[in-house]
C-alpha cells in the first residue's frame, strides 16, 4: 500500500530523499534491485538528507560484502558522498575504508589523509594511514602522523610500532629504542605483538652496540 504513495510523493517532490530511501527499501525486499539502487543514489545526490542516514546505509550494504554489486554500488555512493559533504570527515574515511578493501591503497590514503584534515578522530583511520604510509615507503610522513597519533592515543602500542619502524628504517636508532620500548609496555598480554616489538628492538640495540639487550630482545622474540 505504501508504494504507491511514495511513488506519488516523489512525482510530486523528486527531493524527497527520505521517501526515496523508503521506496529504495521496499523494492530492495522485492528484488527490484535497479531501482532500489536509483532511489538510493537519488538521495544520495541530496544534500538535505542527513550524513548519519547515509553512513547508516552504507554500513548496513558494506555487512553484505563480497558481493561484486554491492561494492560497485558502494564506490558510487562514497563519491557521491564527498561530492554532495566536501567538509564531512565521515564521508573521506569510509571511502577510505573501501578503497583499501579493494586494494586501491594510493587512493584509500588520500582519502584518509583528507579525513584527517578534516578532523577525524577514529582510530582505525589513524592506524590504517600509518599503516598505508608505511607500505608506501613514506617514514617521514609516518613519523609526523604517530607524533600526532599518539597525542590522541597514547596507549595503543601499535602506534609506537610504525614511528619506532620509521624512526629505525631512519636510522634514528635511539628514538625508535624509546617508542618500540613504549609500545611493548603497552602491549600487555599480547605476546605474538610484543614479539614484534621484540623483532624490531633486537635490530635497534644492535645498530648501537647493545649487544646483550639485543641478544635478549632477539630471544624474546621466538617464544
Amino acid at each position: 500500500k505504501a508504494i504507491p504513495y511514495l511513488e506519488e510523493l516523489l512525482e510530486i517532490e523528486p527531493s524527497e530523499a527520505m521517501a526515496a530511501m523508503m521506496l529504495a527499501d521496499i523494492y530492495k525486499r522485492q528484488g527490484k534491485n535497479e531501482l532500489s539502487n536509483q532511489l538510493i543514489q537519488k538521495a544520495f545526490s541530496n544534500p538535505k538528507l542527513d550524513m548519519t542516514i547515509k553512513l547508516q546505509l552504507m554500513v548496513k550494504q558494506i555487512e553484505r560484502l563480497p558481493n561484486d554489486d554491492v561494492f560497485e554500488l558502494l564506490l558510487d555512493l562514497g563519491h557521491t558522498l564527498v561530492e554532495v559533504h566536501p567538509d564531512a570527515a565521515d564521508a573521506y574515511a569510509i571511502n577510505g575504508d573501501l578503497l583499501m578493501r579493494n586494494n586501491e591503497n594510493a587512493e584509500a590514503l588520500n582519502m584518509y589523509l583528507k579525513a584527517i584534515e578534516l578532523g577525524a578522530t577514529n582510530y582505525s583511520l589513524w592506524k590504517n594511514t600509518l599503516q598505508l604510509l608505511s607500505q608506501a615507503e613514506k617514514f617521514e610522513e609516518v613519523i609526523k602522523l604517530a607524533s600526532k597519533a599518539v597525542e590522541l592515543y597514547p596507549n595503543q602500542p601499535l602506534l609506537y610500532y610504525f614511528s619506532g619502524t620509521a624512526y629505525m628504517i631512519r636510522k634514528n636508532y635511539d628514538r625508535a629504542i624509546e617508542e618500540l620500548e613504549q609500545g611493548k609496555k603497552l602491549s600487555g598480554r599480547n605476546e605474538e605483538l610484543k614479539s614484534y616489538f621484540n623483532a624490531q628492538l633486537g635490530d635497534a640495540y644492535y645498530h648501537v652496540s647493545e649487544h646483550k639487550k639485543s641478544d635478549a630482545s632477539y630471544e624474546a622474540a621466538l617464544l
